[in-house]
């Protein structure tokens, strides 16, 4: 995936968390405070309402309520003065319900009602007694009804007064404390959460400046590198590459994109390949990073040579590589940086090859022979060699001319080429001389090919020309070089000659 890209979401997600949980608390906040105003409010109401009822109590109980009435029909013997006063009792008693009823029982305010509640029942049974008998009677039983005494009912009243005063100035504390808290709630929000939000944003808002960056600095090494990038990862699977690497093995960039680093190789030499890899990072890269401190930092190049890659068509190409592992989040990676050598093979093949005959020339079949007996010691193969030459050959030139003697040479070795194997590596060795390499074959098998070459080749006619060959071979020992084995092969066809030649010897 895009790095920029994901630092991109990364950062937009953040803030739009960061966002939506800034204006999440500005609700709850905002929620909480609406709630204490309301609160407040409430209460205001609620205290303002209390302080009206006790007004009305204290005036339905004092100058101009209750009593007044009563000692005014004491002196003036008017029975409506009665009827004032028994009104203002009920108004009394509603206004100590509705005190009673606001206050929800409150256990501060209960003994201040309790006194009031007495008083007026006091009131009440009087003014009971005094309805069931004559307006004339009512005046006499009045002077004989005990006094009450209203002082108490006052200072009850009083007491509510100053517990309802208390309560208002505790609930306005408690008020305060909660707005004091959302207040300073609010200061830590905006000192010390935006701030770090701020800072945080800054340093992703770095971040993100630096990856894009970088990953404008890779996107430009990967697409203005003339080699083939290609990235996979522990298990081989193709994790990152450019156009190059598309283009030089003929895939679409979804297709490339699915493939495992196998899947480019030699479909031979897969298996192998694969244990190689592994192996690398075995081997090589884990023993690397485990020794550093930050493995993540520990580059490891090493120059991998060459191999046959696998187009999409199948063809099969030259490759040079260069591998350089390293570690990111824990995880091994290997960058692959490729080279397309068929140019500078072509060019090498016709360095190597013989260009009359298209044979490998004298070099060649050097270099091939030394790698085969190394090869084949390693390994503990046979390797044998068959020396060819033409019998007579300076006669037929002398005789018929070099155009003839060119044809000879030509037609023999395409003759010649039929019957080798494709592991086999032909060449000419100079003038009428031949040579083939015979990769894991033993002396005597190699005497059949070259007896079987011989035969081929005496019944070439060219030019009603009889061509015969003579054919000297050896095995490679233990303790061959590559001119102790040309030795004994030319020994060999030495011998072939000295026997009369169209024939081939063997030395073990």
């Amino acid at each position: 995936m895009n790095p920029n890209r994901s630092i991109t979401i990364f950062v937009f997600l953040f803030f739009l968390v960061c966002s939506i949980s800034a204006f999440f608390t500005y609700f709850e906040l905002q929620s909480k405070l609406t709630t204490i105003e309301n609160q407040i409010e409430l209460h205001n109401e609620g205290f303002v309402q209390l302080q009206s009822d006790l007004i009305h109590i204290q005036g339905s109980l004092g100058f101009g309520g209750l009593t007044n009435h009563i000692k005014n029909f004491q002196i003036n013997q008017q029975i409506t003065d009665l009827f004032k006063a028994q009104a203002a009792l009920l108004d009394t008693k509603q206004y100590l319900t509705t005190i009673r009823s606001r206050l929800d029982s409150n256990v501060k305010y209960e003994s201040f009602l309790v006194v009031l509640e007495s008083v007026l029942g006091i009131y009440e049974r009087q003014f009971s007694e005094l309805n069931r008998i004559s307006d004339v009677e009512k005046l006499l039983a009045i002077e004989d009804m005990q006094a009450i005494d209203d002082a108490v009912a006052i200072d009850a009243i009083a007491g509510l007064e100053l517990a309802f005063v208390d309560t208002w100035n505790s609930q306005n504390e408690v008020n305060q404390a909660a707005v004091k808290s959302l207040s300073s709630f609010l200061t830590t929000i905006l000192g010390v959460f935006l701030p770090l939000l701020i800072s945080v944003g800054s340093v992703f808002v770095f971040v993100y400046l630096k990856v894009n960056d970088y990953y404008i600095e890779l996107t430009a090494l990967m697409r203005g590198s003339n080699d083939a990038i290609i990235v996979s990862n522990e298990e081989g699977k193709i994790v990152r590459f450019n156009k190059v690497a598309q283009t030089l093995f003929g895939y679409t960039h979804k297709e490339f994109g699915e493939l495992h680093i196998e899947d480019l190789v030699n479909p031979n030499e897969k298996a192998h390949h694969k244990n190689l890899r592994s192996g690398y990072i075995v081997n090589v890269l884990k023993p690397k990073f485990d020794k550093s401190i930050n493995g993540d930092n520990v580059l490891v190049k090493i120059n991998h040579g060459a191999f046959l890659g696998a187009k999409k068509s199948g063809e099969l190409i030259p490759v040079q590589i260069n591998l350089t592992g390293y570690k990111i989040n824990g995880k091994i990676h290997v960058l692959a940086a490729l080279k397309d050598q068929t140019y500078i093979r072509k060019l090498e093949y016709k360095t190597q090859i013989e260009p009359f005959t298209n044979l490998a020339n004298k070099d060649t079949i050097k270099q091939s022979l030394s790698t085969e007996i190394e090869r084949s010691r390693r390994h503990e193969h046979s390797l044998s060699i068959i020396f060819i030459d033409i019998d007579r050959f300076k006669t037929i030139n002398d005789k018929h001319g070099h155009q003839i003697g060119d044809e000879v040479i030509k037609a023999l070795s395409d003759c010649i080429a039929e019957r080798v194997r494709d592991s086999d590596v032909l060449g000419r060795f100079g003038g009428d001389e031949f040579i083939i390499i015979c990769p894991e074959c033993t002396g005597y098998q190699a005497a059949v090919i070259a007896e079987q070459i011989r035969k081929n080749i005496s019944n070439l006619k060219i030019h009603d020309l009889d061509i015969t060959i003579s054919l000297g071979v050896t095995e490679c020992q233990n303790l061959d070089t590559v001119k102790t084995l040309l030795d004994r092969a030319d020994r060999a066809l030495y011998e072939a000659k000295e026997s009369g030649r169209n024939t081939i010897k063997l030395i073990d």
